[in-house]
């Protein structure tokens, strides 16, 4: 049996872009630009313990955790009187996780269950259909602050092929999250992700991965109606991720390795994309949901 506990803490500081503080010119129309914002910054801090019990070749482990995370105020933003569904916003989470794993021969595998609570502090719940929060400065707000109930499976198996030297893997989760108040963000999640790790000659190590995430949201939790346009395509709102990996890594001694890496990412869904004038209402921005994102790094990272 082993027990153990931690604190850990980190933080960002972030300047950037925001695509709803666009640059207006002396006669307020949009310029094309935007103005920067620090809102994305934060601190966390994070409580955690556990136990594990290791029946060779079994372990099994019990592990629980409490966070915080707040992030850097922007004075031209209000998380609570105008809220965002964009933004970041203060939350503290609870954890509770069980993990069994195991190998048997050059098979390995991992399963694990989380419970866990997402309690914002300065945002309020949203009403199904419309996504309002009722939130103004001249009224007391309706709505609760947000809570979701969420539960995760995850499954990772994986195989090592010594006369290639490579290791296939598998990873599988599934996740159910219960937006308590209505149900506007509640949804189901599907993640599937294959990937393979080689060495093809001493020192070098070669990974790639290929992920696939879909999500439904509920059913009944989007609504065309005044100021909440139809969705881009059916009556449920559904987003889908792909997105592949490579990292090439060279190790120069037991210490240090350089390496070379990137992904590249495709997002999709059917929430409708911001028109100015139209949605939201007098916004003088337009927001495309749909996006591709691309990522090349390289550098040298040492263990101690």
């Amino acid at each position: 049996l082993e027990l153990d506990a931690k604190v850990t803490a980190d933080a960002a500081h972030r300047i950037w872009p925001d695509p709803y503080k666009p640059d207006l010119d002396q006669d307020g129309n949009p310029t094309g630009a935007l103005r920067d914002t620090p809102r994305h910054g934060y601190l966390g801090v994070e409580a955690s313990g556990g136990a594990t019990w290791k029946l060779e070749p079994l372990s099994l482990s019990l592990d629980g955790a409490l966070s915080q995370r707040a992030y850097q105020e922007d004075d031209a933003f209000s998380p609570i009187l105008r809220p965002n569904h964009l933004t970041p916003a203060d939350r503290r989470t609870y954890e509770l996780s069980t993990t069994a794993q195991g190998k048997l021969g050059d098979w390995r595998w991992r399963q694990r269950v989380t419970l866990s609570r997402w309690s914002w502090l300065d945002t309020f719940a949203r009403d199904r259909h419309t996504g309002l929060t009722h939130a103004s400065p001249d009224e007391v707000p309706a709505n609760p602050l947000q809570v979701f109930h969420r539960v995760t499976a995850a499954h990772r198996s994986s195989y090592w092929w010594s006369a290639l030297k490579l290791r296939p893997f598998l990873e599988l989760d599934a996740t159910l999250n219960d937006d308590v108040f209505q149900g506007y963000y509640s949804y189901t999640e599907l993640t599937v992700e294959p990937g393979l790790r080689v060495r093809p000659a001493t020192g070098w190590t070669v990974e790639g991965s290929a992920r696939w995430v879909q999500r439904w949201y509920a059913a009944d939790g989007y609504a065309e109606g005044p100021g909440h346009p139809p969705l881009d395509a059916g009556r449920r709102r559904v987003s889908t991720r792909q997105r592949l990996d490579l990292r090439l890594e060279r190790a120069l001694d037991r210490q240090w390795s350089v390496y070379l890496g990137g992904f590249a990412e495709r997002r999709e869904t059917s929430f409708p994309d911001y028109v100015p004038g139209v949605h939201p209402a007098g916004a003088p921005y337009a927001i495309s949901f749909d996006e591709v994102t691309a990522e090349i790094a390289a550098g040298a990272q040492a263990e101690f």
